[in-house]
């Protein structure tokens, strides 16, 4: 009997990784996929494992910082703190929303803000990914620390290697994926059903509510956020 239940916790386990791991690389390739001459990623198991190590870590420590043993390879790292465990289609959407401060034209003088993130999610020769996911308490609320590993890593400082690989827009009108859309998990009520009917019920799905925000998070499938 105990036998059954380590093989099915180790099967649970396997699967959640293998969600978390196609949610990373689609989210991560329909980005990609808005942009010029970029193409698809790879999933790549040494790059997970690093990422893997790092993130858990981090959490341990509690710190937020990067991996300076990794040689070569780019890192970007993302913090969530909330009701429940961060996405990594959130983590790719935060890293990705830096493109509206990319100055493809003049890259390195001319970008405003931090866009490192973007830059080597993007980078056209970085086609080899691997992420890795932990998560703590602070409180009632949990904190997920997300760490993704790319090769060969970008080059943001040298205007001559962006311009190469940092490519303009496919459309530059088309609409970016919600994180719904790159992680359909995501649209799922955290209070349950009963209590979402009843707040909906009490007009909180209304804008006017002083419930509405709260709802965002409450009841983001029965008031329609998603």
């Amino acid at each position: 009997m105990e036998i059954l239940k380590i093989l099915t916790a180790a099967l649970s386990l396997a699967v959640v990784a293998a969600d978390f791991q196609e949610i990373c690389l689609t989210s991560h390739n329909k980005l990609r996929a808005l942009h010029k001459k970029t193409p698809p990623m790879k999933w790549d198991p040494t790059l997970a494992e690093s990422a893997q190590k790092w993130a858990e870590h981090l959490a341990e420590i509690k710190e937020f910082h990067h991996d300076e043993s990794e040689v070569g390879v780019g890192e970007n790292l993302y913090g969530g703190t909330g009701l429940r465990q961060a996405s990594c289609a959130e983590a790719a959407l935060s890293w990705y929303n830096e493109s509206k401060n990319y100055n493809y034209d003049n890259p390195v003088e001319g970008s405003s803000g931090t866009t490192g993130h973007f830059v080597q999610m993007v980078w056209a020769s970085a086609i080899r990914l691997g992420v890795g996911v932990a998560t703590y308490k602070i409180d009632t609320y949990t904190k997920t620390v997300i760490v993704a590993n790319y090769y060969p890593a970008a080059k943001p400082q040298s205007s001559i290697a962006c311009k190469e690989n940092v490519h303009k827009r496919i459309d530059p009108h088309a609409k970016v994926p919600s994180k719904y859309d790159l992680d359909p998990s995501l649209c799922a009520d955290l209070a349950s059903e009963n209590t979402c009917k009843m707040f909906k019920s009490y007009g909180f799905c209304d804008p006017s509510s002083q419930e509405y925000e709260a709802m965002k998070y409450e009841c983001i499938k029965t008031c329609n956020f998603c």
